[in-house]
């Protein structure tokens, strides 16, 4: 077979190559890549040919599309543990607290990088969720200028590389990963995801100085590591980049990408046992057995194919299925046929279609749950990068036929601007399902009704609300359908609030009588302490706060209601103990330093009673309704300590607010 004959079938018409950093022997058919858009042509206005011109649309329209993402609110989908409720983040800024976030691990999970900006974001707007999806929607117009640029790389036009980098950004696969603040891990392992495909590329093509490519590339996959586990697959990606260019495959590619590999092995190592210790890891997947899990595996991958032409059904949540139907026994026969379609395209030298097709197939391999972690087995988020490799071929294929078929030009630029225009239409839809929690899971029962996970979180929101009566009607509906810890453990803390602790008691201890994960369990042994309490059972409730705080050491309502227990108890020593531990954990509830002054007090350690109590005064406005009780408890300590004229003052301002005080300590 001649060479000639072999480049008629390559994916690009052959150009000089590009020098590389490291020149290999050329493959017998190998195809060569020209960088960048085509000579226009004459008549093609120079505007045309202007790669920032193109950037500057695939830029201003996905905007456009994404905007709507700032409008929305936080939602209780990770968001609580991730940012809402995560004390590191709302501390005050310190390179002390940015080491400990890095540290940090949440459900399982390894991702400093995202949770360190919250941090910093915290000390502009706080809580506010504005500023975070602001971030979250300029970096994905970031991410996908780079997904523009590299595709010009590659060696697509510049309308083409325009069209693979409209793909990525308006998909409505898309929105999961920009609407919801939590996967700030996307947005952010995709730029330096990005930024490290095309150093490399560059290396390949135009090569710099070893030591300068190495001090830049490296701290971008460091930095790309820390933000999401799904980076690991980086050193893959790089390979179906050296088949594109035809760079000869053999282990020399691998040995010289030694450092990426072992760092993504180091990465997914860890990964891998901080969600095992977490008990996440195969969580869901046990029922399925191995051959189970390879059908799920199998069935998702084709899913995100088929969703990546048109986004059916997309969700938040996509349960596991109480049993795999039919449709999860011929998924492996879809995968069959395309590892036999890439193969037949590796002997045609299709380099298009297998360069594509290879690149999407790394980047979902790992997140296709055939060793589940998390609650569902799809998600719109786990295609943010591998998509890329499916855009980038209907991009060439678009460019390709109106090379080819001049003639078919015109149906084949209307077809895609419809498609482009639908994407965009139902991307700025999806978004208004990322509203809130309530908009998000009325959005999951569309779709899933029979699941109690939808039902447990929407009553979440409306209990947050304040909104007990529709909260009820929520986790009356998941218990009736599957009684389960979650729910129960919510119900009995809405009966708590309605002063029904006797209905809640029952609660819990269903709750406690099923096989519950071990953070639930510590929850619903505290909240059941805090039950017994109201019932003055102040016995029984330490006993069920002593084995909460014991599963869970850092639970905030645990130390105080124990603390609270053992005053009734008069237990003081155990009850400082407690009340020194929730206030490094919560230092700004007035009320507690106030409790921690009377405690002390109780053990005749005055001096620093008047100090816990002045604490808690100077946390509150002079006018708020606690300060009668606060100026009260501040007048018993005077009067231990001999200083009756404070005492009196104290005692008096008391009476004014509407306490009642002791006669003798007015005058």
């Amino acid at each position: 077979m001649s060479k000639n004959k072999s480049n008629k079938r390559t994916s690009l018409p052959a150009a000089t190559p590009k020098p590389t950093a490291l020149p290999r022997p050329a493959a017998k058919n190998a195809a060569t890549i020209k960088v960048g858009s085509p000579n226009p042509g004459a008549n093609t206005p120079a505007i045309a040919g202007n790669p920032v011109f193109w950037l500057a649309v695939v830029i201003g329209i996905t905007a456009i599309v994404m905007w709507a993402v700032n409008a929305n609110d936080f939602v209780n989908w990770d968001d609580y543990p991730y940012l809402l409720e995560n004390e590191l983040v709302m501390k005050p800024f310190s390179l002390s607290n940015v080491w400990a976030i890095l540290k940090q691990t949440i459900n399982g999970n390894w991702n400093p990088l995202p949770i360190v900006m919250y941090h910093i974001e915290y000390q502009f707007v706080e809580l506010k969720p504005w500023l975070y999806h602001v971030n979250n929607w300029w970096l994905h117009l970031l991410v996908t200028g780079l997904a523009f640029q590299l595709a010009r790389r590659l060696g697509l036009s510049l309308p083409a590389a325009a069209l693979a980098g409209l793909l990525f950004g308006i998909h409505p696969m898309r929105v999961e990963s920009v609407a919801w603040v939590t996967e700030r891990k996307d947005v952010l392992f995709g730029t330096f995801y990005m930024l490290a495909l095309l150093l490399y590329l560059r290396q390949r093509q135009n090569p710099i100085p070893p030591l300068r490519y190495w001090a830049m590339i490296l701290p971008v996959v460091v930095l790309g590591m820390m933000s999401k586990i799904q980076f690991v697959s980086l050193p893959l990606s790089m390979l179906c980049i050296d088949y594109w260019l035809g760079r000869p495959l053999n282990f020399r590619l691998i040995l010289e990408k030694w450092i990426f590999f072992a760092l993504s092995l180091a990465t997914g190592l860890v990964g891998v046992y901080f969600l095992k210790d977490a008990g996440t890891i195969g969580e869901q997947t046990t029922d399925f057995g191995l051959g189970g899990r390879l059908l799920i595996g199998a069935y998702s991958y084709c899913v995100y194919i088929m969703k990546s032409i048109w986004p059916y059904e997309m969700s938040p949540l996509y349960p596991y299925p109480n049993k795999l139907s039919n449709m999860f026994y011929i998924a492996p026969i879809g995968v069959a046929a395309v590892a036999a379609a890439v193969f037949y395209g590796f002997v045609k030298n299709w380099r298009a279609w297998v360069f594509s097709i290879a690149f999407f197939t790394v980047n979902v391999m790992f997140m296709l749950q055939i060793v589940g972690a998390g609650q569902g087995f799809i998600a719109d988020r786990f295609t943010y990068m591998g998509y890329f490799g499916l855009f980038f071929l209907a991009a060439w294929a678009v460019q390709h036929l109106c090379n080819t078929k001049p003639n078919l030009r015109p149906a084949v630029m209307g077809i895609t601007a419809l498609y482009l225009v639908a994407c965009g239409y139902v991307a700025n839809q999806q978004i208004g399902i990322w509203k809130d929690g309530v908009a998000l899971w009325g959005h999951v029962l569309k779709y899933y009704k029979q699941v109690t996970t939808p039902y447990n979180n929407r009553g979440e929101v409306y209990r947050k609300r304040g909104d007990l009566d529709l909260a009820l009607m929520d986790y009356d509906t998941s218990i009736a359908m599957k009684p389960n810890a979650p729910a129960l453990n919510s119900r009995g803390m809405i009966y708590v609030s309605k002063g029904r602790p006797d209905l809640a008691i029952k609660d819990y201890e269903q709750a406690l009588s099923l096989d519950t994960a071990r953070s639930m369990q510590a929850e619903v042994r505290i909240n059941m302490g805090g039950a017994l309490g109201l019932l003055k059972r102040i016995p029984e409730a330490k006993q069920f706060l002593d084995q909460g705080l014991a599963l869970d050491t850092v639970n905030k309502l645990g130390y105080k209601n124990r603390y609270l227990a053992h005053l009734d108890l008069q237990m003081f020593d155990l009850a400082l103990k407690d009340v020194n531990r929730y206030l490094e954990l919560e230092p700004t509830v007035a009320s507690s330093w106030v409790d921690k002054g009377a405690i002390l007090r109780t053990l005749n350690r005055n001096t620093e009673a008047l100090e816990a109590v002045n604490k808690g005064i100077s946390m509150v406005a002079p006018n708020d309704a606690q300060m009668a009780l606060f100026l009260l408890n501040r007048a018993m300590i005077y009067e231990q300590m001999g200083n009756r004229d404070a005492m009196i003052k104290d005692a008096r301002e008391a009476q004014q607010r509407g306490m009642n005080v002791d006669p003798k300590m007015l005058q």
